[in-house]
């Protein structure tokens, strides 16, 4: 059985889908996963982790090392320690680590950095690398952050630039990734697009009903600066001033900006529009969509955050629910593709209050087409189990 060594910045009981993953690949698979102490986004310590307590796990065919770092808290100066010591930490695991493999795998959300860990082990067990990409370095920092100095743009594509030429392999999980990376100077001959995997995909949508009373909008995710959840607290704003009260909106999950977003709302005195459940476990998000008419999705209109397909889309899609989008870009793009949704092209208060005026008045038949373009999608595209063969075909082979 090949050993895989797999570095992540976040897993279980972090909510992303390398969990599900990895409970794919060990079937096949020996793997080592490196990881930090789970605390994203909550900012401290996870309840049961700590510097001394359940480092380390075990179970056939995974050993999972959770590695020292510096929790991110609230603001950008713990953030950035955060990265810094995380990185700082795979670094050191890659470089004494004496547990031979056969491969190595990262997993890599934000921040790139982890990936010098993942390196650094590939190149002393002298085997291959591969890298799945879900955020594109460095302009996703850059826009999400307005970073205007030159000289730390210049360094930060520097970096990342080196860090991508250094992997034998580079997955992405948007199509749209990988004109940005040969334009790097990038070979495209090693960048292959998988898509991420959906969570469930349903033979039936979870329950739709037509928007009779109220319309239910459900957002599931992260709440932080690239979501762009302003524009929805604008659009509620306009709906209110024209005296439109049958609209709902619930927040699933948690994240860097949840208390701006509901500073925001306060202010603008649209509280009893909104319904936060805060952060809750992978299996319960899907009783969180239940009941809704649509899942929610907007991002900032910034390259390349814009020609990313966050994960919440393969849930909504898996789920059967229709989308309502405000993400110019990849995600508007692909919604149109499969008919799964409504979308508008400008990030706007005033746009997407038209386009939630607009879909108040969906039928049930309307719902249900979208709720059945989206799952047909996601039995062709998204299934867990195809998307782990052409992983661990990569990994197996070292191609």
């Amino acid at each position: 059985m090949k050993k895989i060594a797999i570095f992540t910045n976040h897993y279980y009981p972090e909510n992303f889908k390398i969990n599900e993953l990895v409970e794919v690949f060990k079937e096949e698979l020996d793997i080592n996963l490196i990881t930090q102490i789970p605390n994203y986004p909550l900012g401290s310590f996870y309840d049961g982790y700590s510097y001394r307590k359940n480092r380390t796990y075990e179970s056939k065919n995974l050993n999972v090392h959770r590695l020292a770092v510096i929790p991110r808290k609230k603001n950008a100066m713990m953030l950035s320690l955060n990265y810094v010591s995380n990185a700082t930490a795979m670094y050191l695991y890659g470089s004494f680590n004496r547990e031979p493999v056969d491969h190595v795998y990262a997993y890599v959300t934000s921040p790139i950095f982890i990936s010098w860990g993942a390196l650094k082990l590939a190149k002393r067990n002298k085997v291959k690398s591969t890298l799945y990409l879900l955020d594109l370095w460095p302009a996703s920092l850059i826009g999400a952050l307005n970073i205007k100095n030159k000289w730390i743009i210049k360094w930060l594509n520097r970096i990342s630039i080196n860090i991508y030429k250094a992997f034998d392999n580079i997955v992405v999980s948007s199509n749209d990734f990988i004109e940005e990376l040969v334009e790097f100077g990038i070979d495209e001959s090693k960048i292959t697009y998988i898509p991420q995997h959906a969570n469930e995909i349903l033979e039936e949508p979870i329950k739709i009903m037509p928007a009779t009373e109220r319309l239910e909008i459900v957002f599931a995710g992260n709440v932080g600066q690239a979501q762009n959840l302003d524009i929805l607290v604008d659009a509620i704003e306009i709906l209110k001033s024209e005296s439109i009260l049958d609209v709902h909106v619930t927040i699933v999950g948690d994240g860097r900006a949840r208390k701006a977003i509901e500073d925001m709302i306060d202010k603008k005195d649209v509280r009893e529009y909104f319904t936060f459940t805060g952060r809750v476990a992978g299996h319960e998000v899907k009783q969180h969509l239940e009941n809704k008419h649509f899942g929610y999705v907007s991002l900032v209109d910034i390259s390349p955050i814009n020609k990313t397909i966050p994960a919440k889309i393969q849930s909504y899609m898996g789920y059967g629910l229709p989308i309502l989008s405000c993400a110019p870009g990849s995600v508007n793009t692909l919604i149109d593709q499969v008919a799964c949704g409504i979308s508008c092209d400008e990030p706007s208060g005033m746009e997407l209050a038209n386009l939630i005026k607009s879909a108040r008045n969906y039928s049930y038949a309307d719902l249900s087409a979208m709720a059945n373009q989206g799952i047909q999608y996601s039995k062709d595209n998204f299934d867990i189990i195809e998307i782990s063969k052409r992983f661990i075909e990569i990994m197996k082979e070292g191609n």
